[in-house]
């Protein structure tokens, strides 16, 4: 499991304490943990340890169907992208500017979609992680027109 990533350029100040070490190069990926723990080695870093090694545990979020309202109006379910980077949901706009990853609106109507499907799982006692898990199991074995039929048909036009 994954629980931190730090992006940093040209640093090795936290070579003595990281456990994987990715460099990359050309847009490749690789690994060099053991190269920069011999880095790490001949130059100390002199920090001292803060804290202790338990930070605690993470407590997973239960999302709640009824916290999740797409009506507008007469309509039951309005949920449309608006650019990329935005989602509206109902009467409420959700603001998706920090996914870098997203070229298409029809990546950004695909996500509110889901966002909707997921209610299907939403029982009070599944976590987030649950939830979304489920959904992309969904879409893994029955692809996009599980969790909305006409997806497909916005997503060949385009």
């Amino acid at each position: 499991m994954v629980s931190t990533i730090l992006v940093i350029e040209d640093s090795g100040d936290y070579f003595d304490i990281a456990d994987f070490v990715i460099r990359m190069t050309d847009y490749k990926a690789e690994y060099v943990t053991l190269e920069a723990k011999e880095i790490a080695k001949r130059n100390l870093s002199g920090r001292e340890p803060k804290g202790d090694e338990y930070f605690g545990t993470v407590v997973d979020r239960i999302p709640l169907p009824k916290s999740l309202d797409a009506s507008k109006g007469k309509q039951e379910v309005k949920i449309s992208a608006r650019g990329i980077y935005s989602i509206e949901f109902g009467t409420q706009t959700i603001d998706i500017n920090s996914l870098e990853q997203l070229v298409a609106q029809s990546q950004t109507n695909a996500i509110g979609d889901a966002i909707q499907y997921a209610k299907k799982y939403m029982d009070g006692k599944k976590s987030m992680r649950q939830v979304t898990s489920l959904v992309m199991l969904d879409i893994g074995r029955a692809g996009f027109r599980r969790i909305k039929p006409q997806i497909i048909k916005r997503l060949c036009r385009v």
